[in-house]
C-alpha cells in the first residue's frame, strides 16, 4: 500500500537527526461506508500502533490548539488539551525532562477532514505541516494521516491550495470489478453469508452505486515535486510490492497530480537509456549518441549525469570534463548548448576547449 510507503519516509524523517526530507501526510478519499477509517484501523494494527482517531467533523479550533487559560503565577497563557490530544502532544515533567510514552507509535488521524470547518482545518494544517501548534510538539512517533468524503457527499469544505499540496492524496476505487473482488474477499474474512458475497457481484450496479468522478485538487509544485522525487525513489529503494504500477502511481499522482505524474514517470523511464559515461571517456568520438523521438529528453539527463560525474566528490576529473564535451559536441544544438551551459554553472573547466569555443563564437554570431 501506498500510505506505508508515506509511513516508512515519515519514518526516516523523525529519525533524522538533522530533520532532512518532510513528514509525509496521507489521506484517503472515499464514499461514506467505503471503511476509509478501518483502513487506517487495520494499517495500524498491522505496523502494531496505537491509534488517535479525531473526528473533526465536531471540533472547535481549541478541541486541537487547546483552550486558552492564563497563567498569572508565570504571566503567561497555557493551553489546556483534550485528553486525546495530549495523547500525540509531547509530555514533559516539572524539570522539563521529556517523558517518552510507552508504545512502538500512533498514527493520528483526521477523521472527516473536510467536513470540519475553516477554522479546524487550519489549526490541523500547523501539525500536518509543522507538527506543532501553541507551542506544543507532536511526539517524535506520531504519523499524522487523514481521511474524508471530498467530491462524494454534500456539506464538505473544500481544502484550500495550501492544505492540499502539503497532503499526498489517495482515492477509494468502490466501483470496478477489482474493488469488487476485494470486498468479497474480505466479505468471506469476516464469515458473512456466501449468497450476500454473491449479491454483490451479480447486483454490481446496485452495491457499488453510481460511480463518483473527483476533482484532482493537488498539483505540481516544487515542493510537490520532490516530494513524488523521493516517493519514486524509496519504492525502488524499497522493492516488492512498492515497484508495482498501481503502488508508484497512486502515490505520484496523489503528490503532483496524474498529469505531471505521468510525464514524470515517463521521463524517469528514460534515464535507462543515458550513454554510459566510462563508454564515452574511453572513445568520446565513437560512443553512440541517443536517436529518435525520446533523443532530446535522454540527453537532457544525460546532461546532468556526466556534469555530476566529472564533478564528483567536489572535485573536477578534466579527463572525463574533456571526453565529455567532445561527445556532447556531436549533440543536436539544443541539447549541446544545455549541457555547456549546466557544465559552466557546475564550474567545470569548459571555456578553454576548443569545441566549447567554436559554440560560444557560432551561439554569438547567431
Amino acid at each position: 500500500m501506498g500510505v506505508l510507503v508515506c509511513i516508512n519516509m515519515t519514518r526516516t524523517y523523525l529519525q533524522s537527526k538533522g530533520k532532512k526530507g518532510a513528514a509525509l501526510v496521507p489521506i484517503i478519499w472515499g464514499g461514506v461506508g467505503l471503511g476509509k477509517s478501518q483502513v487506517w484501523g487495520q494499517v495500524s494494527k498491522q505496523i502494531d500502533m496505537e491509534l488517535v482517531d479525531i473526528r473533526t467533523s465536531d471540533k472547535d479550533p481549541t478541541d486541537i490548539g487547546g483552550l486558552p487559560c492564563p497563567d498569572t503565577d508565570k504571566g503567561q497563557v497555557r493551553y489546556l488539551q483534550s485528553s486525546q490530544m495530549e495523547r500525540v502532544l509531547k509530555q514533559f515533567d516539572s524539570k522539563g525532562n521529556y517523558i517518552p510514552k510507552k508504545r512502538k507509535g500512533c498514527i493520528l488521524l483526521w477523521d472527516e477532514k473536510d467536513r470540519s470547518t475553516t477554522e479546524v482545518q487550519n489549526a490541523t494544517l500547523q501539525l500536518d505541516l509543522d507538527r506543532c501548534i501553541n507551542g506544543r510538539e507532536l511526539d517524535d512517533d506520531v504519523y499524522v494521516v487523514g481521511a474524508g468524503n471530498a467530491d462524494s457527499d454534500m456539506g464538505t469544505t473544500p481544502l484550500s491550495s495550501a492544505a492540499a499540496t502539503r497532503l499526498i492524496h489517495f482515492y477509494v476505487d468502490s466501483t470496478s470489478s477489482a474493488a469488487v473482488k476485494g470486498w468479497q474477499n474480505w466479505a468471506t474474512d469476516q464469515g458473512l453469508p456466501s449468497w450476500s458475497i454473491a449479491f454483490a457481484d451479480y447486483r454490481k450496479e446496485i452495491f457499488c452505486g453510481e460511480e463518483v468522478e473527483y476533482t484532482e485538487i493537488t498539483k505540481c509544485t516544487p515542493r510537490t515535486f520532490v516530494w513524488a522525487i523521493k516517493l519514486i525513489e524509496e519504492c525502488h529503494k524499497i522493492g516488492g510490492y512498492a515497484t508495482r504500477p498501481e503502488v508508484i502511481k497512486s502515490l505520484v499522482y496523489g503528490t503532483i497530480g496524474s498529469v505531471a505524474g505521468q510525464e514524470a514517470l515517463a521521463f524517469r523511464k528514460l534515464k535507462e537509456s543515458v550513454p554510459d559515461a566510462d563508454k564515452i571517456i574511453a572513445d568520446p568520438e565513437g560512443a553512440s549518441v541517443p536517436s529518435g523521438a525520446d533523443s532530446f529528453g535522454i540527453l537532457y539527463i544525460a546532461t546532468q549525469h556526466l556534469v555530476d560525474y566529472a564533478y564528483a566528490d567536489g572535485k573536477e576529473d578534466t579527463e572525463a570534463t574533456r571526453a565529455f564535451v567532445k561527445y556532447a559536441n556531436r549533440w543536436p544544438d539544443e541539447c549541446k548548448g544545455a549541457f555547456f551551459n549546466a557544465a559552466l554553472h557546475r564550474g567545470l573547466k569548459v571555456a578553454g576547449l576548443e569545441e566549447f569555443k567554436t559554440w560560444d563564437e557560432e551561439r554569438k554570431a547567431a
